[in-house]
């Protein structure tokens, strides 16, 4: 009599317990409807971020962000930590290919995905009102048994803005490749914030990771800042550098920087290199126009 009792108790408070999950009102932000998980899923879906750019949507869930505010930090932060392991996907991928041939399309960790790369586009959104996410998401990322959260976390620690600087100048001296070159890439978002991490910029220009060479000498170019050291640096970068990427994006760094820092003799020294060629011609016709014609006259 006492087992039947259990197993009718049991049965009624796993029902209830499926109830309260399906019935119960959810605890997660929303913004006129929205929940905040299908706000971060539009961001982070590339075909509906397209269409959304169409409909003039982008600007409500960018809204709906900045409404929803720090109350989607904790959301976000559990939702950026995705990294399926390699067998989850490749089973995933195998099972995808099979049901297509059904014509059905079945991805559970589509949603994951979309959910990932959507908050990190909500962080962008928030910036400096994140700061309150700094010390977690620093944790990521020097978390070297997830390279794709720490890589992810890098990249957003660039967006919350200077408060996240002094981590994210110690993780580009000595962090694993991927935060290095996360960190190279993203850092000039910054803006002035991060005049403090020119120096270190430059250095990254001779860095034997070519990924993170360019990555610093576009980083110079978006920040602006210190031409009076960083315009020599790159000058050197496009004369010597060895790697033709690093060659590029310093030359693309230092056109940024103004007319008077392209030499003319640039037409002519780069013309064995025929992208390097083709910007340095573009560059003279947008800063220093006078200069084609005095080069072709002496060619």
């Amino acid at each position: 009599m006492w087992r039947r009792r259990f197993i009718l108790a049991l049965c009624a408070v796993t029902i209830a317990g499926v109830a309260y999950l399906l019935f119960a009102p959810s605890r997660e932000p929303s913004y006129q409807g929205r929940r905040l998980s299908e706000i971060v899923r539009s961001l982070g879906d590339p075909i509906v971020f397209s269409l959304t750019i169409l409909d003039h949507d982008i600007d409500h869930n960018n809204n709906a962000i900045k409404h929803i505010g720090t109350n989607a930090i904790p959301y976000l932060l559990k939702w950026i930590q995705s990294d399926p392991p390699p067998w989850k996907l490749s089973c995933y991928q195998r099972l995808a290919k099979v049901l297509q041939r059904f014509k059905c399309h079945w991805n559970p960790l589509e949603n994951e995905v979309q959910l990932a790369r959507g908050a990190e586009h909500a962080f962008y959104i928030l910036r400096a009102q994140a700061e309150g996410a700094i010390p977690e998401l620093s944790r990521m990322m020097n978390e070297t048994n997830h390279p794709v959260i720490a890589e992810r976390a890098a990249r957003i620690m660039a967006y919350v803005g200077e408060k996240a600087l002094p981590m994210l100048i110690a993780a580009l001296k000595s962090g694993s490749p991927g935060t290095r070159r996360a960190i190279a890439s993203t850092i000039g978002n910054m803006g002035d914030p991060a005049r403090p991490a020119v120096p270190l910029l430059i250095r990254c220009l001779a860095d034997p990771d070519e990924v993170v060479a360019f990555s610093a000498a576009s980083s110079l170019g978006q920040l602006g800042l210190e031409s009076d050291i960083v315009v020599p640096a790159l000058v050197s970068a496009v004369l010597t550098d060895k790697r033709k990427s690093v060659r590029e994006n310093a030359f693309l760094s230092l056109v940024s920087f103004g007319d008077r820092y392209i030499p003319s003799h640039w037409f002519r020294s780069n013309e064995q290199d025929w992208l390097a060629h083709a910007w340095a011609t573009n560059a003279l016709r947008r800063f220093a126009p006078e200069n084609i014609a005095r080069e072709k006259g002496r060619n």
